[in-house]
């Protein structure tokens, strides 16, 4: 009776672990999902060293260099993975998205492997899961916009989209509409998210990609209504802040509705609690647009705020670009 008892007392200890584990896990996928780097990482280092050493939780370190954008460390920690894990989803995918955002990057003479690499990586993650919707999205975006040369196939991109469709039916519309806008099939484009918003009305992926097309075209009152829709439907802040930053980079690209541009970079600033890359592209952004405004104390200013840890090359690039733009302006 005593070692029954045991047994259960035991069996219950370690139930109440592994669920203690998982929930720990999902708090930090929930947090990365939402953009919140500093919570994902907070969380993740309250995991045990052995939480931390299993498959998921170096798929979630790997993921937080990813946040980082530390492209480099990401690739070569998916790829050693990979290696000892080679019929795993999640690692083929994120191996995938880190072979992406290297070659984002990458000089030209590089550039070729990475695409090589991603390609590999993705049409890995849709033969182990046909219905991977995230890897459907990255090849269509691939294939809609890297060139021939580089393995991009417009034709493959349509396909790609209406395989998804079938299974993930509004990312599916989203997806159509990207490859008819890169197709200058701009009439198509609409018609499909008019029909995919009838039967997903709140869509937040819908309201952005229309208004992505809006924008392009200079209908400001569209753009900015279907923005709005968006953010309302969002279903986190990382979407809340893709449709910010939609509407504050393309008000800082034409010129136009600056004080828009600003509010909504501001708003993203807010969202973002300053952290990580991506807030650090926003503080940019919100320097470009008070130089359009003429406020150069607070363009300055908002380059000051610039992060150096968060800061890629191409950015850099950039802010010293903006920097030498503002002190000619000042003098």
């Amino acid at each position: 009776m005593k070692n029954k008892l045991f047994t259960l007392v035991i069996s219950a200890i370690l139930s109440f672990s592994s669920f203690a584990s998982f929930a720990s896990f999902e708090k930090v996928e929930e947090a990365l999902d939402e953009g919140n780097l500093k919570v994902a990482q907070l969380t993740f280092n309250e995991l045990t060293e052995s939480e931390k050493n299993s498959l998921l939780g170096q798929i979630l370190a790997g993921r937080l260099l990813l946040q980082k954008e530390a492209g480099k460390d990401a690739f070569d920690h998916f790829e050693d993975l990979v290696d000892i894990n080679s019929e795993n989803v999640e690692v083929n995918f994120y191996l995938g998205v880190s072979s992406l955002m290297m070659l984002q990057k990458a000089s030209m003479f590089s550039a070729l492997g990475y695409a090589k690499d991603f390609l590999s990586a993705m049409e890995k993650t849709i033969k182990l899961k046909p219905d991977h919707t995230g890897a459907h999205l990255n090849l269509i975006g691939f294939h809609v916009n890297a060139p021939s040369v580089a393995g991009g196939d417009k034709d493959k991109a349509l396909e790609l989209a209406n395989q998804l469709k079938i299974f993930d039916a509004e990312q599916g519309y989203g997806a159509l509409a990207r490859v008819y806008v890169a197709t200058e099939q701009t009439e198509l484009a609409q018609q499909t998210l008019q029909q995919g918003l009838k039967e997903f009305p709140k869509s937040f992926t819908l309201y952005f990609r229309r208004a992505g097309i809006y924008l392009r075209d200079d209908d400001w009152d569209k753009a900015r209504a279907d923005t709005a829709s968006a953010i309302n439907h969002a279903k986190n802040d990382n979407e809340k802040v893709e449709a910010l930053w939609q509407l504050g980079k393309a008000s800082a690209k034409s010129g136009k509705e600056i004080d828009l541009g600003i509010k909504s970079l501001i708003e993203a600033i807010f969202l973002l609690d300053e952290q990580g890359p991506q807030a650090q592209w926003v503080k940019y952004g919100l320097a470009e647009l008070y130089i359009h405004n003429g406020e150069w104390d607070k363009a300055k200013d908002y380059l000051t705020k610039i992060d150096n840890q968060y800061v890629d090359d191409n950015l850099k690039s950039q802010v010293k670009k903006l920097k030498k733009r503002l002190k000619k302006l000042k003098n």
